[in-house]
């Protein structure tokens, strides 16, 4: 089919669909380390990024946007050796890298709003200076009249 023409022999390059999946170059992938693997990745990198960009598009992101989620992806993808834990028994290629894509794309868009601690509320500082009667110690003394537990070992 012309849809599924492999892409990386230079037969329309940007070319918004999936290339058919070429299991042994995935495999090589996987292994890590050699030199083999590193080209086999380099190829899967350039044959994937730009449908992988397309579907970013397709999702509503802006052109740089997708293009910093892409550039993120294959970072993380080559950081955590996620070619590694593809299985040809398990689907095809391009629904492993669409299920990884969207995974990170909601892990990357909750870590973008996550609400820091506070919430962007003003922060209170419990040993800013005060006035004097406002201080830590004494609230202390306010809270223990005598320092005394009335010898029952309990707060009066």
């Amino acid at each position: 089919m012309a849809r599924e023409q492999d892409q990386s022999s230079g037969a329309n390059p940007t070319a918004a669909h999936f290339a058919t999946t070429h299991w042994s170059l995935v495999f090589a992938a996987g292994r890590g380390g050699s030199s083999e693997a590193r080209e086999a990745m380099a190829d899967l990198c350039r044959i994937y990024w730009y449908p992988l960009y397309a579907y970013a598009r397709c999702q509503g992101a802006t052109a740089d946007a997708a293009q910093d989620l892409t550039q993120g992806f294959f970072a993380h993808l080559l950081a955590h050796d996620l070619v590694a834990s593809a299985d040809a028994a398990r689907g095809r290629f391009r629904s492993f890298l669409l299920r990884c894509l969207q995974n990170f794309a909601a892990s990357e868009h909750a870590r973008a709003t996550r609400v820091k601690r506070g919430g962007g509320r003003p922060l209170l500082s419990l040993d800013a200076p005060g006035p004097s009667s406002d201080s830590p110690v004494n609230w202390l003394i306010i809270a223990i009249p005598n320092g005394s537990t009335n010898g029952s070992g309990r707060w009066p």
